[in-house]
């Protein structure tokens, strides 16, 4: 089994987005996923009801990992062991608790020792949050910085401002890391239109194939989900395979 982590210290920067995206892409592989939210305050990824997101709050009112919540994250994993993957999405408020309870635990060594891959995933965005989230990154590849145990999976969103991967790639960030960074997906471009879309998609909580199939919604509103799934499908592809 894949165990995927997102995390990264920047709210609003896609993250939620990027994991019901990444849930259909590997549901399109073939494979079964297992969804665990832990936003605390932006439950997006759980609002997705086709997906059957586990919800479970991990931290308390203090920003402190409560063990017991935890533990059913551990639970879920050994409880569906025909599951190829599982996606947790963390909240951007539990960026520090969740480092310092994974370290303390061994949490990744153990379940490494249970035979399952680890892989945690981060998103660095375009415009004003670019040096906030390269800052959420280097923390990440800091504690994280072991190509034995678990590998990173960058995510570059253009969505609010420029980014390219020549850019990131030749940064310091990359250059230091880059035996534990795993793959790396820049995220296509769209026009206004296509974002237009894509937002109703996302507002509605609805998953590119059912927005395709819905006949109620325009012809062409669908041909332009239907060109947005296959680039962002194919960005994941070429950043980091199959799996």
């Amino acid at each position: 089994m894949r165990i995927h982590v997102l995390m990264q210290q920047k709210g609003g920067v896609g993250k939620s987005f990027v994991s019901v995206m990444f849930n259909q892409y590997l549901q399109s592989m073939g494979k079964k996923v297992l969804g665990i939210d832990t936003d605390p305050l932006n439950d997006t990824f759980h609002q997705f009801q086709s997906l059957n997101v586990k919800l479970i709050k991990i931290c308390n009112n203090n920003g402190e990992i409560e063990s017991e919540n935890f533990d059913q994250i551990i639970d879920l994993i050994m409880n569906n062991d025909d599951a190829t993957d599982v996606i947790i999405d963390n909240g951007s408020s539990d960026f520090i608790p969740l480092i310092n309870y994974i370290k303390t635990t061994q949490i990744f060594e153990m379940l490494k020792d249970m035979g399952h891959e680890i892989i945690v995933h981060s998103i660095i965005a375009g415009g004003q949050a670019l040096s906030e989230t390269m800052l959420g990154l280097v923390a990440l590849l800091q504690q994280f910085d072991n190509p034995d145990l678990y590998s990173v999976v960058v995510w570059l969103n253009p969505f609010n401002g420029y980014i390219d991967m020549e850019g990131f790639t030749g940064g310091s960030a990359y250059q230091m890391y880059k035996d534990s960074i795993k793959g790396i997906v820049l995220l296509p471009t769209f026009s206004d239109m296509f974002n237009r879309d894509i937002t109703e998609c996302m507002s509605a909580r609805t998953l590119f194939d059912e927005y395709i199939n819905n006949k109620e919604k325009h012809i062409m509103k669908r041909q332009r989900i239907t060109i947005a799934k296959r680039k962002f499908f194919e960005a994941i592809s070429s950043g980091i395979g199959e799996f």
